[in-house]
């Protein structure tokens, strides 16, 4: 009995004393703030300061495998160190160490420090890559008809290489294609990307120029490389490779890309192909030898042009001395409207700008694209409206350094996309076996005098213009500054040359070229564009004064 009373009045204590118990255990609602005097200190946070940004002047270099280049550059901030600029690389095929790229692997990269301004590097192979076309022993023989063929490359990427991939192929060009080495237009049947060009764009049409007329070698790629560092337009990607044909060596090709209307090319809406709309994107050339494109003439005959010097503009676009300019509309499916649409459109341009420069009349478009008479506008108000001048601009710098004897008729590409501005657009450049030298003669045109501004009529109405020539001084400024006077497009034709040069012997060995002198047109082209360099640098001023 004693011991159930002891039990009971513990059991009874407990039961008085759980309430409490439990109470203490829970969270209150709102727990107090601790006392100012019981806090605990702050831990400071130290940031590190971010690191300096540059702007990369260059937008494009060519670097074969295992060599480097110094990038120009400046700093955003020009206080800040540029030890601690941080620069980065898009692949592996590429390391950049403040600001020197070295080429480790063929590919292509973007390198930048740390803001939206980059350098596109392409990397060529140190051996030269081998593109096989094997048609089964049957002959390319047309200019139109594509024979069946399987391609395969090989090269030291091995992620490039192809084997055995369906195409055709076919012979191209005008003049060149009667030559005893063939160039040629290969179409897959499905889109491929060959050696990573274009930043590995897949296309179905590819070309192989074979630079028969070229004993350097270097005329058209070297065309291509100064247009990727001056116009901001499309223009093709280029590689050499050396091409057999059913197992036999058919001699060095340079790869480039088929001009044409494609959203990895020249991005424009395609009249025809895409809409039957008017309004809408067309690809010209001015191609006085023509072929089965739809063509239609600019009539120059009766009018007084003159060069930006005073001398009159006799120059014809064909044998027979017919002052025409001859424009193919490049366009898959066009329909007559839009063909005939095109044709009003760009003679009304013609006039536009002929008006403006030599009978001080000013002229727009109405909304039908008919011509009307303005007095409130200058030259290069109206001009602007209807010609993307920057772009003609920096077509005319390049063709002004080029010295292509072809390009006042033909070979000379344009476009226009009503769809979006509606403004004739110069780019895509072409065709530059004839350039540097006089047409057949092999005698190198002077570096000291201007060339376009005389020949290509475009540029020859454009450069009457003081507002035209003052806006090219300092585009070309620009551009010389940041490409350090074309520095690395000068050294890729040295190192090209140089790591090709048996591949090139082989060529002119095998195709009998070298017979008419004993010249090395290798050192005499680059000798030729650093002389032209030159002149265009610190004399010839583009007419400013």
């Amino acid at each position: 009995m004693g011991m159930r009373k002891k039990w009971t009045h513990l059991l009874l204590a407990l039961a008085l004393l759980l309430p409490c118990m439990v109470s203490a255990c829970q969270p209150s609602e709102e727990p107090e703030e601790p006392a100012a005097e019981e806090s605990t200190s702050e831990v400071s946070v130290i940031e590190e300061p971010e690191a300096p940004k540059a702007t990369v002047k260059q937008n494009c270099i060519y670097l074969v495998a295992g060599d480097s280049w110094e990038l120009p550059y400046t700093l955003e901030d020009s206080d800040a160190d540029p030890e601690a600029v941080v620069w980065t690389s898009s692949d592996d095929c590429v390391t950049v160490e403040k600001g020197s790229v070295t080429a480790v692997k063929e590919g292509y990269a973007y390198v930048s420090a740390g803001n939206e301004s980059s350098c596109l590097v392409y990397v060529l192979p140190g051996k030269m890559p081998v593109l096989s076309i094997d048609t089964g022993g049957s002959q390319i023989a047309s200019k139109t008809e594509y024979t069946s063929c399987r391609v395969s490359l090989s090269t030291e990427n091995e992620q490039y290489n192809l084997e055995g991939v369906s195409a055709g192929v076919r012979i191209r060009g005008n003049s060149t294609s009667t030559c005893p080495k063939k160039p040629y237009r290969i179409k897959f049947e499905k889109k491929q990307n060959l050696l990573g060009m274009n930043e590995g764009a897949e296309c179905k049409s590819w070309v192989l120029l074979a630079d028969y007329l070229d004993d350097s070698k270097l005329r058209n790629a070297s065309a291509f490389a100064f247009a990727s560092v001056m116009l901001e337009e499309y223009s093709s990607d280029w590689r050499y490779v050396s091409v057999e044909v059913n197992g036999a060596y058919q001699g060095v090709y340079l790869l480039c890309e088929q001009n044409q209307i494609n959203k990895n090319r020249i991005d424009i809406e395609e009249a025809g192909a895409d809409t039957e709309e008017l309004l809408s994107g067309y690809l010209l050339e001015i191609d006085a030898s023509g072929d089965d494109s739809p063509r239609f003439e600019i009539d120059y005959g009766g009018l007084n042009i003159l060069k930006f010097n005073g001398e009159p503009y006799t120059r014809t676009c064909n044998d027979i001395g017919v002052r025409k300019l001859f424009v193919s509309v490049k366009n898959d499916g066009l329909s007559d409207a839009q063909f005939r649409f095109i044709q009003k459109a760009i003679n009304n341009i013609f006039t536009i700008l002929y008006a403006a420069t030599y009978e001080d009349t000013r002229y727009i478009f109405d909304e039908n694209y008919d011509l009307v008479e303005v007095s409130d506008m200058s030259a290069e108000e109206v001009i602007s409206r209807v010609i993307d001048v920057d772009s003609m601009i920096r077509m005319y710098l390049f063709c002004e350094l080029m010295c292509n004897s072809d390009d006042y008729k033909k070979s000379f590409y344009l476009w226009i996309d009503f769809s979006d501005d509606g403004k004739l657009t110069f780019g895509c450049p072409w065709d530059f076996d004839g350039a540097t030298v006089e047409w057949s003669s092999y005698n190198y045109h002077p570096t000291d005098s201007y060339f376009a501004a005389r020949r290509n009529l475009w540029f020859v109405m454009a450069m009457n213009h003081r507002w035209f020539r003052n806006r090219a001084k300092i585009c070309w400024r620009e551009i010389y500054e940041n490409t350090d006077g074309f520095a690395s497009t000068l050294q890729t034709l040295t190192r090209v040359s140089r790591v090709y040069k048996k591949e090139f012997d082989k060529d002119l060995q095998k195709w009998g070229r070298r017979a008419y002198d004993d010249k090395n047109h290798i050192v005499l082209t680059r000798q030729w564009f650093r002389d032209r360099i030159k002149w265009l640098n610190n004399k010839a001023q583009f007419g400013t004064g």
